[in-house]
C-alpha cells in the first residue's frame, strides 16, 4: 500500500500517473465508428465533458514540444493531433468498474461519479457565465472549469483510503474543502492540482486557475477573468454540497457585487446551469447504462487497440492467465521498486530521507515558494556533544540515539514536511507553506521534544539535547537568497549560533 505523504504524491505525479473516467464514458466511445473524424460532434462532446479524456488529450499535445504555445482549449488541442488515431488514444484511458457490486467497489464508483458530475457542472457553469458576460472564448472557460478539481480526482483515485473520508465529510457538511484537507491530511487539492498541471503540461493557464481558484495569490493569466471561474465554482457548490445553507446567497451576492448580475437573472442562470449539466450527465452516464459487462469491455478495447487477435473463448482464458501473471509481476515490481527507492532516497540507519533526496525536494519547494510568494521554513538540527556520547557509551548507543532523534522529528512533523539526515549527527527539516512565527514554534517544539526523550544504556537512561538553527524564507522578504543551497546555509549558520550561545536552544531566539 502506498504511504500517503507529499513525497509519494509527487512521485506518482512525476511518474506520469493517470486519471480515471467512468465505464459509461468508455462505452459511448466504443459506439463510435472506428475511424471517427476529429470534427465528429459526438466525439467532441464526450471529450469536452470528461476530465480524464481532456487531460489525456492536453498531455499528448503539449508534451510533444512541436508547438510554440501550449493548448488549453480542448477543440484546439484535438485539431493539433495531426491524424493520430484519436479514438484509440481515448480508449486507452483507465476507467472505474461499475459492475463491481462489493461495498468498496460501489462506494468508489459513487464517489468518482459524483466528482465527475460535479466537474461537468462546473464546466457548464463556467461556459454559461462566460457567455452571459460576453467573454471572448467561452469554450476555454468550459475547459478550465472542467479541470478545476483535477487535484481532487487524483487524490481520490490514488489514495482512496486516506482521502475518501475527506470527500465524504465535504459532501455532507459543505464548507471549505482546502481547510478540511489541511486539517486531516496536511496538503490541499489546489497544490496537488497545480503540480499536476505543471508536470503534465496541461498549460500555464490551467496551472494558475487550479492553484488560485479561491481568489488569493498572484494571478498570472490576465486574459482569464478569475471571477468567472470563482462564480462557477460557487454555483456548482450549490448543487453538490449538502447543508450548504449560505451557498445560494454567497453565489447571488458575488454575482451582483462583481458582475452586476441582478439576483433574479442569476437565479435563472443557476436553473440553466443545472438543466444543461443534468442533460449532459443523462446522455453521458445514465443512458449509456451497463449494456457491456466490464470484462467484455476490456476485451473489446484490447481488440480495437490491436492488442489481441484471439477468439472469444481463447481471449477469456488468456486474459485470466495474463491477469494472474500481471498481479504477481506487479507485486514483485512494487517490492523491487520500493527497495530501489529506499536505496536511493532513504538513510539506511535512521530511515528518514537522505541528503540527496532532501536537496531535490528542497529545490522543488523553493521554486514553488518563489513562484507563488509563499513562506518556506528550513531547520538545521545538530545533536549536542554527540562525540562524547559515542566515546562514553559506544557507537551502538550513538546509532540508537540517531534513530530515536529521527523518529521524534518525524512524529512531530506534518505529512507535508520532510526530515532528512544531512550528515553525521545533523538533521535538516523543510516546512513548506509555513508562516515565520510557526517555523519558530516548530523549532522550539522539536528542541523541547528531543530533550525529553530517554535512551536506555547499560549505565542507565540518558538524554540528549539539540541545537536548532532556523530560517523562514519568502521571496519578498529575502530577495538576496536565490537558491535552496543558500537557504540551507543560513539555517546551518543559525545552528552554529545556537551552539555558540550555549547549545540546547534555537536560533534566532523567539521574541
Amino acid at each position: 500500500m502506498i504511504t500517503f505523504t507529499i513525497a509519494n504524491i509527487l512521485e506518482i505525479i512525476e511518474a506520469g500517473g493517470e486519471l480515471p473516467t467512468l465505464a459509461p464514458v468508455i462505452r459511448r466511445l466504443l459506439t463510435l465508428k472506428e475511424n471517427v473524424a476529429k470534427s465528429d460532434a459526438d466525439l467532441m462532446e464526450i471529450i469536452r465533458n470528461d476530465v480524464a479524456l481532456t487531460t489525456r488529450i492536453l498531455r499528448t499535445v503539449n508534451s510533444s514540444g512541436q508547438y510554440e504555445a501550449e493548448a488549453v482549449d480542448i477543440d484546439d488541442a484535438v485539431q493539433r493531433l495531426n491524424g493520430t488515431n484519436l479514438r484509440n488514444l481515448l480508449l486507452a484511458t483507465k476507467f472505474i468498474d461499475d459492475t463491481d457490486d462489493s461495498p468498496q467497489g460501489t462506494e468508489e464508483h459513487q464517489r468518482i461519479q459524483w466528482l465527475w458530475e460535479r466537474s461537468l457542472c462546473c464546466a457548464v457553469a463556467a461556459r454559461i457565465l462566460a457567455e452571459r458576460l460576453k467573454k471572448p472564448d467561452a469554450g476555454l472557460y468550459h475547459s478550465l472549469g472542467l479541470l478545476l478539481d483535477v487535484g481532487i480526482l487524483f487524490l481520490l483515485h490514488n489514495f482512496p483510503r486516506e482521502y475518501a473520508p475527506v470527500i465524504d465529510r465535504w459532501r455532507q457538511e459543505g464548507g471549505c474543502l482546502t481547510d478540511m484537507e489541511q486539517d486531516l491530511i496536511g496538503v490541499d487539492h489546489t497544490v496537488v492540482g497545480q503540480q499536476i498541471a505543471h508536470s503534465w503540461h496541461l498549460s500555464p493557464k490551467v496551472e494558475c486557475v487550479v492553484r488560485h481558484q479561491d481568489l488569493t495569490g498572484e494571478w498570472t493569466c490576465p486574459d482569464i477573468d478569475r471571477g468567472v471561474i470563482y462564480l462557477a465554482n460557487l454555483a456548482t457548490s450549490v448543487f453538490f454540497e449538502n447543508n450548504n445553507v449560505t451557498g445560494i446567497e454567497r453565489t447571488l451576492g458575488f454575482a451582483a457585487e462583481h458582475f452586476n448580475i441582478p439576483r433574479e437573472d442569476m437565479v435563472n442562470l443557476l436553473q440553466q446551469i443545472t438543466l444543461v449539466a443534468d442533460s449532459a450527465t443523462m446522455k453521458m452516464v445514465v443512458q449509456a447504462g451497463r449494456a457491456v459487462p466490464y470484462i467484455e469491455m476490456l476485451q473489446r478495447i484490447n481488440r480495437e487497440l490491436g492488442r489481441a487477435t484471439l477468439t472469444y473463448e481463447q481471449m477469456v482464458r488468456e486474459l485470466e492467465i495474463a491477469m494472474r501473471k500481471a498481479e504477481q509481476l506487479t507485486k514483485r515490481l512494487e517490492e523491487t521498486n520500493q527497495k530501489l527507492r529506499d536505496a536511493a532516497n532513504i538513510d539506511p540507519l535512521t530511515r528518514v530521507y537522505n541528503r540527496r533526496y532532501f536537496e531535490e525536494f528542497a529545490g522543488w519547494n523553493f521554486n514553488r515558494a518563489v513562484r507563488y510568494g509563499t513562506t518556506l521554513g528550513c531547520l538545521m538540527i545538530d545533536i549536542d556533544h554527540f562525540k562524547h556520547v559515542n566515546d562514553d557509551y559506544g557507537h551502538l548507543t550513538g546509532d540508537r540515539i540517531l534513530q530515536g532523534v529521527a523518529e521524534t522529528l518525524r512524529a512531530k512533523l506534518r505529512n507535508t514536511d520532510i526530515v532528512a539526515r544531512y550528515g553525521g549527527e545533523e538533521f535538516v527539516v523543510l516546512l513548506p507553506e509555513t508562516k515565520p512565527h510557526a517555523v519558530a514554534l516548530i523549532a522550539e517544539k522539536l528542541n523541547k521534544s528531543i530533550s525529553e526523550v530517554e535512551f536506555p544504556t547499560a549505565e542507565g537512561d540518558i538524554q540528549v539535547t539539540v541545537s536548532v538553527g532556523y530560517v523562514a524564507y519568502s521571496a519578498a522578504g529575502m530577495p538576496e537568497v536565490t537558491s535552496p543551497v543558500e537557504l540551507i546555509k543560513i539555517a546551518d549558520q543559525n545552528m552554529y549560533q545556537a551552539k555558540h550561545n550555549g547549545r540546547n536552544r534555537i536560533w534566532p531566539p523567539m521574541d
